[in-house]
């Protein structure tokens, strides 16, 4: 799935210093 363009890789990296983020938004998109 996107969110607002960009890829889960993308948004993963971009969070990679907040593993909780990335949980959570794995969550919320799958």
């Amino acid at each position: 799935m996107k969110a607002q363009g960009m890829t889960y890789k993308e948004i993963a990296e971009t969070h990679a210093t907040s593993q909780r983020s990335v949980k959570r938004w794995v969550k919320a998109y799958l």
